[in-house]
C-alpha cells in the first residue's frame, strides 16, 4: 500500500531520472535498500517505470559493494553512479505506554 509519502518519493525519483540525459541508456543506481527498508517498494515502482521508459537500471546496494555510507556517496557526488539513494532514519513507529493505575 503506497501512502503519499510514497507516492510523492517514487515520482520525485522518477523525474530525478528522467532528468538524465536522453543519450543515457543506463542508469547506475547506488543504495543501501535491501527488501526489508521503507524505501524499498517506492524504489523497485521507480525501477519499473525508468524500465518502461527503455532505459536499463543498474542498482547496486553499496553494502554488497563493500562500501560505507560515506565512500557510496562519495561515488555518486563523482559521477560513478548518476543515482544514489539511503534511507536516513528508520520509518518512525507509533509506541504506545500504558501508565499502571494505583
Amino acid at each position: 500500500m503506497f501512502t503519499s509519502f510514497h507516492r510523492i518519493s517514487a515520482a520525485s525519483l522518477l523525474l530525478l531520472a528522467t532528468a538524465l540525459p536522453s543519450q543515457a541508456e543506463t542508469l547506475r543506481w547506488l543504495t543501501q535498500t535491501q527488501s526489508h527498508n521503507a524505501q524499498y517498494p517506492v524504489e523497485m515502482a521507480a525501477i519499473e517505470a525508468i524500465g518502461a521508459t527503455g532505459v536499463t537500471v543498474e542498482r547496486n546496494e553499496f553494502q554488497i559493494l563493500g562500501l560505507n555510507l560515506a565512500d557510496s556517496l562519495r561515488l555518486v557526488g563523482s559521477g560513478a553512479f548518476q543515482l544514489g539513494t539511503t534511507q536516513v532514519a528508520p520509518p518512525r513507529k507509533t509506541i504506545l505506554s500504558s501508565k499502571a493505575s494505583t
